[in-house]
């Protein structure tokens, strides 16, 4: 019956043979937002695998889309299948205040693969995006130990949803979406600060370094002025007398 199981979960993605033809790119921001999200809720719930549920923000030019920032989701009391829409209008329009460039232009989840529990939320997601994507998070995936950050080397996976037409009847599938990592200056040494827990020979922390050195040499030139004008006013009263 698992058997069975698993292989119905897995129909849901198209094969390989099929491509998407989106041009996706990922920012850091997402991954570490995602990745921060499954750590807590597995020491809040003291789960291996809790239910993980967020939204997707970036921008999209025709086939062209970027991921850009996350926001967590939350769903009805007592019922995972049914996203709190309340919260997720709400959530939305706070982000849009902030970043009104960004859109809401799909979801995120932590699973093995996609099955048809995923469908059944993704369909709820449409009236907020015509075809909102899907960006797992696959904890067991083995990745390389390549020191390069790529597409092919974090345990992500995109999915664009479609239309699948099979013996006469349609379903709602998804296909597999690759990606590329994006990442600009700032970026980078956020990332590099983060990875290192704050510390480390980063550009950031050489730079605000070098700073202090400067503040605190001129801090002790202005105080030897200080006393330099201080001994030369003794000095002057000393005549006057």
């Amino acid at each position: 019956m698992t058997s069975q199981m698993d292989t119905d979960e897995q129909s849901i993605v198209l094969p390989s043979s099929t491509t998407s033809g989106l041009s996706l790119s990922l920012h850091p921001l997402p991954i570490l937002n995602i990745s921060e999200h499954l750590t807590r809720l597995k020491l809040q719930t003291r789960s291996n695998s809790p239910f993980v549920l967020g939204a997707l923000l970036g921008t999209q030019n025709g086939r062209e889309v970027e991921i850009v920032n996350t926001f967590e989701l939350a769903t009805e009391e007592g019922r995972d299948d049914l996203v709190d829409h309340d919260f997720l209008v709400s959530r939305r329009d706070q982000y849009k205040q902030v970043f009104p460039s960004l859109e809401f232009i799909g979801w995120y989840t932590v699973a093995s693969v996609p099955t048809y529990r995923h469908i059944a939320l993704h369909e709820q997601f449409t009236g907020y995006c015509s075809t909102p994507l899907l960006l797992v998070l696959q904890p067991s995936t083995i990745t390389s130990s390549s020191s390069d950050i790529t597409g092919q080397t974090l345990p992500f996976k995109a999915y664009e949803p479609t239309v699948e037409i099979r013996d006469k009847k349609t379903r709602s599938v998804f296909i597999e979406a690759p990606f590329k990592v994006e990442t600009g200056e700032a970026e980078r040494i956020a990332v590099d600060w983060t990875a290192k827990g704050g510390g480390g020979s980063t550009s950031l922390e050489s730079h605000l370094q070098a700073q202090r050195a400067a503040v605190k040499m001129l801090h002790e030139r202005i105080l030897v002025l200080v006393h330099l004008l201080r001994y030369s006013h003794r000095l002057r009263n000393r005549r006057t007398f």
